[in-house]
């Protein structure tokens, strides 16, 4: 999926991401910092009938950078097809302006 700065300059570190979608087999998802470090997540369907996923991934303090790449693979040539997926962030070193 690449890599995003979320809309934010500065550092950030992932908490929470939440995929939702169909699939027929087994993904595996990774988030990646500037850091080097990355988290790698295996995602079943929670519904066998209707191979729906609704998974969360909980991210961590190791995982950190200005920008996070999203990667997601099939394992074993499992068809899939994510509709969302949403980041719940921590964006660091934001402070609040006082007016003048």
């Amino acid at each position: 999926l690449g890599s995003s700065d979320f809309g934010a300059e500065n550092e950030k570190r992932l908490r929470r991401l939440y995929v939702s979608g169909r699939l027929d087999g087994r993904l595996r998802m990774t988030v990646s910092g500037d850091d080097g470090v990355d988290i790698s997540r295996e995602i079943l369907p929670v519904d066998k009938n209707l191979n729906l996923v609704h998974h969360e991934v909980l991210g961590g303090r190791d995982v950190r950078g200005k920008y996070l790449t999203l990667k997601i693979a099939n394992i074993q040539g499992a068809d899939f097809t994510v509709s969302n997926i949403s980041a719940v962030l921590m964006v660091l070193g934001q402070h609040e302006k006082e007016g003048v």
